[in-house]
């Protein structure tokens, strides 16, 4: 497949995104609010909240779709620009649709307690919606989103699903930190969750741990930390299991694991002055 872009094009939308630049505010709760640093803001509460527009999913034949972010107000502003198919200066880009590379499987983001806990300071109907903003129609789509196993930098304290020392057995696995409403993390997923399949569309989800419940570990401590023993060995295996528990819990919540990484930043950390939750 062959696809020709002119150079005047691209001059023509540098032109439209100049014009754009000088445009008031486009949302309808703009405000001077931080003004010295981003030049205001669009301000969402219950009464006055903008949305994405989603007229680029109904574009014409030769016309592309512009988002507009600029210091004179505009906040995801949309206009559309029609092509000018008529210019010789063309460059060639081809693409050899036969030939495949790796998949993206989606976009998002992580489900942290800073996350959840910020959102549910607000009111139900800003609440729902931060949610329609992420995940609806109307919003951002997401469609990936990564859950931290336990807490991370971005939780309020230090904490693991079995704080119980040497249970290895992992008897007393628990979730409900999670559930807790200061918390909130497993009911802001589940409602994103709902908020997608409601829509016909798919929420994958994958997870992440930070760092092992701190008795596992070497120097008894989630920061920079190593686990004791050996590949193979009790506090392994133990962890392995820590981690099929998670998913069998979240999944008996409705919350289908599809995937874990190896670790959260799994390589050694070049700052000294790094300090948070990690296993090296």
């Amino acid at each position: 497949m062959r696809v020709q872009t002119s150079a005047r094009l691209l001059r023509a939308a540098g032109a439209l995104l100049a014009l754009l630049h000088g445009v008031t505010a486009s949302c309808s709760s703009w405000s001077a609010r931080y003004q010295q640093h981003i030049e205001g803001v669009c301000v969402c509460n219950a009464s006055s909240c903008d949305s994405v527009s989603t007229e680029y999913l109904a574009l014409s034949s030769g016309h592309v779709g512009v988002f507009q972010t600029s210091k004179a107000g505009d906040r995801l502003a949309y206009s559309t620009l029609k092509l000018d198919a008529s210019s010789d200066d063309t460059a060639d880009v081809i693409i050899d649709s036969t030939r495949t590379y790796q998949e993206i499987i989606g976009f998002g983001g992580a489900f942290t307690d800073a996350a959840a806990i910020n959102v549910y300071l607000m009111d139900m109907e800003v609440q729902q919606l931060i949610v329609d903003a992420y995940f609806s129609d109307t919003g951002l789509q997401y469609s990936l989103g990564r859950i931290p196993i336990a807490s991370t930098d971005f939780s309020e304290y230090v904490y693991s699903y079995n704080p119980s020392v040497d249970d290895l057995e992992m008897a007393n696995f628990s979730i409900d930190v999670d559930k807790d409403p200061l918390s909130n993390k497993l009911t802001l997923i589940q409602r994103a969750l709902n908020e997608t399949t409601g829509a016909g569309r798919n929420l994958t989800l994958f997870a992440s741990s930070w760092a092992p419940p701190v008795w596992m570990t070497t120097g008894n401590t989630t920061l920079n930390c190593e686990m004791q023993g050996y590949p193979g060995g009790e506090y392994w295996e133990a962890l392995a299991l820590y981690y099929s528990k998670f998913i069998v819990a979240y999944e008996a919540e409705g919350v289908p694991i599809w995937g874990l990484t190896t670790q959260n930043e799994p390589t050694k950390q070049e700052l000294a002055t790094k300090f948070w939750q990690s296993l090296r």
